[in-house]
C-alpha cells in the first residue's frame, strides 16, 4: 500500500514547492447532481478516494484530468489545481463524499 504522506511530501519537495498548510477536505455532492466545480486555487487537491466514486467519473482540472476506472484502487495519488470539475456518469442517486488531502502553497 502506498504511504500517501511520504509521497506528496517528496513529490513536493522535487518541484521545490512549500506549503504552509496540509489538512483533510471533503466535498459532500447532493443528490441528482452531475457536475460539480470546486475552487482549489494556489492550493493542490490530492484526491483520496477515487475508488469510492462511480465508475466513469471525470476530474478535470487547470492542472490535470482523470477518468476514475471499474478497478481504482485505494493507491491512486491524483492532483488538482486551479478549478477542478467533476462530472459524474449520471445524476448521483445518493449523496458523494469527495476526499482530498488539502495543500496550501506557501506565500
Amino acid at each position: 500500500m502506498l504511504d500517501r504522506w511520504s509521497f506528496i511530501t517528496t513529490t513536493l519537495a522535487q518541484r521545490e514547492i512549500r506549503f504552509s498548510l496540509a489538512r483533510f477536505r471533503q466535498e459532500t455532492i447532493p443528490v441528482g447532481v452531475n457536475r460539480t466545480e470546486i475552487s482549489a486555487y494556489n492550493e493542490i487537491l490530492f484526491l483520496l478516494n477515487a475508488e469510492k466514486m462511480p465508475a466513469g467519473t471525470r476530474f478535470l482540472s487547470d492542472t490535470n484530468m482523470f477518468e476514475v476506472e471499474q478497478s481504482a484502487t485505494s493507491d491512486s495519488m491524483e492532483e488538482f489545481g486551479g478549478l477542478l470539475t467533476v462530472i459524474f456518469p449520471s445524476p448521483i442517486a445518493r449523496p458523494i463524499s469527495i476526499e482530498f488531502l488539502q495543500i496550501i502553497r506557501q506565500a
